[in-house]
């Protein structure tokens, strides 16, 4: 829904300014009367008529020789712009300015992922789709104990049997490499179930308001910046293990996530649970190609910062009681 406002009545205003015409030549140029013409184009730019005819603002844009698309995109530009700004000022930012860059480029990336431009809830994101189903299929190998060597062709015809049309030049074409047709049935359950209730959630799914891709930017950038001292641990971790320009990188970039996620959740409540989210996280690993010394030694990076921090809230408590019973005494 169009809603006209202030800032649009602005912009109008500046355009024609721009353009060298008066109120007046603007109403002549649109057609309408000279008597009341003039008025209404004054009333107009100062936001005066409360949900004027679109058609009102479009004969206005050609009026004043300016394409209607390029305003709207440059409207809509300005206020991801502005969005973008309370987002970023709404936490404080590191101190570092190559983080800040950092930062404010992958939160805008991701203000872009989750923005809902006209054809986000009609076209499902497969990138998602694919992440889901190889993260399903990668679980039932670890459970059926299939080959590490194996795994590839079984993530490969998923991707591929989702959304095929004829099935059986796809088996046959992968029983070639010496898998199991049973499992390639079930692994073809996995990914069709998967793609399917993926359909029916966006099909389901109403539009995002600003307001809540707001509040999602915000919690992913909060995330981030807490994320950022383990993130600049395990680089340091990585070049020196000669891996900085490593194709892995990424990959133990993404490892050390997870990793740090399970420990945020179970580190505080239970060990034993966070040890064996961190002995199958790093399973399913293995299969992708990381080395388990390396990974291994990301985990303690993850588990150094917690205990830290769990000293400082320790020894900040302390400090908290002997200030009360000095008071207390006194």
């Amino acid at each position: 829904m169009f809603r006209f406002n202030e800032d649009i009545a602005h912009r109008l205003r500046k355009l024609r300014e721009t353009s060298g015409l008066s109120q007046s030549e603007v109403a002549k140029i649109i057609g309408m009367s000279p008597k009341y013409g003039h008025s209404y184009i004054a009333r107009l730019e100062n936001n005066q008529i409360k949900n004027p005819f679109f058609a009102t603002i479009l004969n206005y844009l050609s009026a004043v020789g300016v394409n209607w698309i390029t305003f709207i995109t440059e409207l809509s530009k300005e206020q991801d712009r502005c969005q973008h700004l309370k987002v970023m000022s709404s936490v404080q930012l590191p101190s570092d300015q190559k983080q800040q860059a950092k930062l404010d480029r992958d939160t805008l990336l991701y203000e872009t992922k989750i923005k809902p431009p006209q054809n986000f809830y009609t076209k499902l994101d497969m990138n998602f789709v694919r992440r889901k189903i190889e993260q399903k299929v990668r679980e039932y190998c670890h459970t059926m104990q299939i080959k590490p060597e194996l795994v590839a062709h079984y993530l490969n015809f998923a991707h591929e049997i989702s959304t095929a049309d004829k099935l059986e030049p796809i088996y046959r074409k992968y029983l070639m490499s010496g898998v199991s047709r049973a499992y390639l049935g079930q692994v073809r359950k996995i990914a069709t179930r998967t793609y399917r209730a993926e359909q029916k959630k966006m099909q389901k799914q109403e539009p995002i308001k600003m307001e809540k891709v707001r509040a999602m930017a915000e919690k992913y950038l909060k995330s981030r910046i807490e994320f950022h001292p383990i993130e600049s641990s395990v680089s340091n971790l990585l070049f020196e293990n000669q891996l900085g320009n490593h194709v892995l990188y990424n990959s133990y970039m993404n490892f050390a996530r997870v990793c740090f996620k399970h420990a945020r959740k179970y580190y505080h409540k239970d060990q034993l649970l966070l040890k064996q989210q961190f002995n199958d996280t790093t399973k399913a690993w293995l299969e992708s190609g990381l080395n388990t010394e390396i990974m291994g030694k990301i985990k303690e990076v993850i588990l150094k910062l917690f205990v830290e921090e769990n000293n400082k809230e320790k020894s900040n408590k302390e400090k908290t009681s002997e200030k009360t019973s000095e008071k207390e005494s006194g």
